[in-house]
């Protein structure tokens, strides 16, 4: 037989299992990688944030991150940047992920991005324009 804490605990379990493993909303991260050159034209981009991140961007990375890695979403304060080769994801985290971190910290502490993240590009995607 299982002590009163026990079954708390386990009731506890059930009710986060049963709360978390519903679906998720299926709004899909936005994509600005596309974006990057064409905002700085002519601002098609509605929100200001998000053509100040991108301007940042370019700015301080420009095409020696730009030229191997496309940004594919903002979420939660997590910028997620995408690589097609494993060897180039490889460098670009070693040598940019905490640099950008900083650049965003300084110029962008309003937009609260508090992690940059590489990930390898899906095979079957073609990369931005």
């Amino acid at each position: 037989m299982r002590d009163p804490e026990d079954q708390a605990r386990q009731q506890r379990r059930l009710t986060w299992v049963q709360h978390n493993k519903g679906s998720r909303s299926e709004r899909r991260p936005a994509r600005i990688g596309p974006l990057v050159a064409s905002i700085m034209a002519d601002g098609a981009l509605g929100s200001s944030r998000h053509r100040r991140l991108l301007a940042v961007l370019a700015e301080h990375a420009g095409p020696p991150l730009l030229d191997y890695a496309e940004p594919v979403s903002l979420r939660d304060g997590v910028l997620t940047l995408e690589v097609a080769d494993p060897a180039a994801l490889y460098y670009l985290r070693l040598s940019w992920e905490q640099p950008l971190l900083r650049i965003f910290t300084e110029q962008l502490p309003s937009a609260g991005i508090h992690a940059v993240r590489f990930g390898l590009r899906a095979s079957g995607r073609r990369p931005g324009p």
